[in-house]
């Protein structure tokens, strides 16, 4: 692939911070392994609405078919072989994989969509999931902990780190776009696209508020990509959506702001009140990413033609292939790697359906400047630590993944006093071993 000038990080951005699945969890979101748990509970609460009025029919179809998915995967269903291989359908990211998989083989599932069909439905279910920001839904208040990211990312905005630092993601949600976006002198996220080349500016809501993310859209403020995080979303985001217009494939990002009792399709805004004492100021409640309005994507479809369907990548080898604006994100990432001096992970279990992640790391370290100071490497991570103490079989693979990947984890259990493998959720390691790290890293010590 050619150089791009637009998808290296500047030198000066050596703090890399890689966010999994747990990063979210804190905020209300599923993780990867309870995903079916989760997602049987969000079918229930689905009204199947008017077909011809909001988007509740097309998710709650795409709904029915996931579940129908599992079912068809699930090794101990009654009806199976004993001897069928072991298959867990509650692992969002192993039943996504086998659509992807039967796809590429050109192989129709046993359900009323073909292949491609098959992958489309599961899109819009993750779509329907991952779209939620619980912080911002007063029925889900209690199982979230919006102050920790409302911490994190105002931090993240000061200018030692803000300059410095990218955020690399496998999840398709927005936290990190709204609260940086939402928080006192917070800023725009940037994401490493080439101006109106790679991708188009869509809208879901009735006028332009904004935009929430760092894109060119008419009339905004659009600040220097130096100058705001920049953001990789390694697996597609529920804001990015492919589109077919007279036949060829377009990559857009929705990238506007409602306002409290503006309709986005035939859902209203709802004002936000938080339960804690939130940094976020008041004016600002008023107003959000008009996709997190459930009805966003039928907006979207009525406006863009209704082959628009959300950007959403399974965690296979094949997934860069026909994605231009996808290998901007990982060439982005890979180079961040390269240059990075902190590399921090958290909540992200380095999933075994994923190898095309581990060959990420092993081709950016393989390939670092050896005159470069050594990479110091965090990890903040359960895995698999139960309220008990004690540590699952599924937490002992994941830490020995990162051991056997990093050996310094293995090796060296600490740097300046401060533990590299930190066993807490994100909410419990912020501000203590978190802000610490993050300190250390801004040092540079």
């Amino acid at each position: 692939m050619a150089k791009d000038k637009k998808s290296a990080p500047p030198r000066d951005r050596d703090i890399v911070l890689f966010l999994g699945a747990g990063f979210s969890r804190d905020a209300g979101l599923p993780t990867i392994t309870d995903f079916g748990r989760f997602s049987q509970e969000e079918l229930t609460k689905l009204p199947e609405g008017n077909q011809d009025k909001n988007a509740f029919p097309m998710l709650h179809k795409a709904g029915q078919i996931f579940k129908r998915f599992q079912e068809c995967c699930n090794s101990k269903s009654p009806e199976k072989h004993p001897t069928t291989v072991t298959i867990n359908p509650n692992n969002m990211e192993t039943v996504f994989c086998i659509a992807e998989a039967m796809r590429e083989a050109e192989i129709d599932p046993p359900l009323e969509v073909d292949a491609d069909g098959l992958i489309e439905q599961i899109k819009l279910w993750l779509w329907q999931i991952y779209v939620n920001c619980p912080p911002l839904d007063p029925d889900r208040g209690p199982e979230t902990r919006p102050d920790a990211y409302e911490e994190l990312l105002r931090l993240l905005n000061q200018d030692e780190f803000r300059k410095h630092t990218t955020l690399l993601t496998t999840n398709y949600d927005l936290l990190l776009e709204y609260f940086s976006w939402a928080v006192p002198g917070g800023r725009p996220c940037d994401y490493p696209l080439r101006d109106q080349w790679d991708y188009a500016t869509l809208q879901a809501g009735p006028a332009t508020r904004g935009p929430y993310v760092n894109t060119h859209s008419p009339g905004s403020t659009h600040w220097h990509e130096s100058d705001v995080l920049q953001v990789c979303k390694l697996h597609g985001s529920v804001n990015f959506f492919e589109l077919a217009t007279s036949g060829q494939a377009r990559f857009g990002i929705c990238d506007d702001v409602a306002v409290r009792g503006q309709m986005v399709g035939n859902s209203r805004i709802p004002r936000c009140q938080p339960r804690h004492k939130s940094l976020i100021l008041e004016e600002q409640l008023d107003r959000r990413p008009a996709i997190f309005a459930l009805d966003a994507i039928w907006s979207l479809r009525e406006r863009y033609g209704a082959s628009l369907v959300p950007a959403i990548i399974p965690p296979t080898y094949a997934k860069l292939q026909g994605y231009p604006w996808l290998r901007r994100m990982w060439n982005c990432a890979f180079r961040a790697i390269q240059n990075a001096r902190y590399l921090i992970f958290i909540g992200y279990g380095m999933a075994p359906s994923d190898g095309f992640m581990r060959a990420m790391f092993q081709g950016a370290l393989a390939s670092r400047n050896r005159s470069m100071p050594p990479l110091e490497i965090f990890t903040i991570n359960p895995f698999g630590i139960q309220p008990d103490g004690k540590q699952t079989e599924e937490g002992k693979r994941q830490e020995a993944s990162y051991k056997e990947l990093f050996p310094v984890l293995a090796e060296v259990s600490e740097k300046n006093g401060i533990q590299r493998i930190v066993r807490k959720e994100f909410h419990e390691a912020w501000p203590g071993d978190l802000k610490k790290i993050l300190d250390m890293a801004a040092n540079r010590k």
